[in-house]
């Protein structure tokens, strides 16, 4: 999908103007409403807010509550949909060592929808945490149109969960299909005695 395309739906639109503001990027003015994220911030931004992105993923914290950190960079720069960002975000994909932070960059590269992530995302089918390689497969499904199989160890099994979820139907049928009955409420506290 296109970075015009990603901007103009009204999700996205509020998620990246969302996360400029996370970044510290007020770039915009609020003078009088855009149609759309791109048109609200100015052309010279993006390519500072691009590269405010690249240093925050670069050298950034993997995690704080009160300032961006790597997986704020990711998200926005996903979100943003510029191809440039992909040799980046592979690199980093290729190099990083937090499974939560690896899932995040494939995500990203997917959303960006690039040929050009075809590879790094190919090379994640192959990631030892389970759902960095079907988030993989997820993208590169979306990039190329193509199934792409990829080892499952690791995740849950759907036709268990199936079977667990028909059972346990069948067991409340089988109760009568009666709800619990409510607690009963606590006793209020006696009041003191002086």
């Amino acid at each position: 999908m296109n970075m015009s395309k990603q901007l103009h739906h009204p999700c996205r639109r509020n998620i990246v103007c969302g996360a400029l503001l996370l970044a510290g990027s007020f770039l915009w003015s609020a003078a009088a409403p855009a149609e759309s994220a791109a048109e609200a911030v100015p052309a010279n931004a993006n390519g500072e807010f691009y590269q405010k992105c690249i240093k925050l993923l670069s050298y950034g914290s993997e995690f704080s509550i009160t300032r961006p950190g790597k997986k704020d960079a990711v998200i926005a720069l996903g979100l943003l949909g510029d191809e440039k960002a992909v040799p980046i975000l592979g690199e980093h994909l290729q190099n990083e060592e937090n499974s939560e932070l690896r899932m995040q960059l494939v995500r990203a590269l997917g959303w960006i929808g690039s040929p050009k992530a075809v590879p790094a995302l190919e090379s994640a089918l192959r990631d030892k945490y389970p759902f960095v390689r079907q988030q993989a497969a997820y993208a590169l499904k979306g990039i190329t149109g193509k199934d792409y199989t990829f080892d499952r160890t690791g995740l849950p099994d759907p036709n268990r969960l199936r079977e667990a979820l028909r059972a346990a139907a069948e067991a409340a049928k089988a109760e009568g299909n009666q709800a619990p009955a409510p607690a009963a409420a606590p006793a209020a506290p006696e009041p003191r005695q002086p």
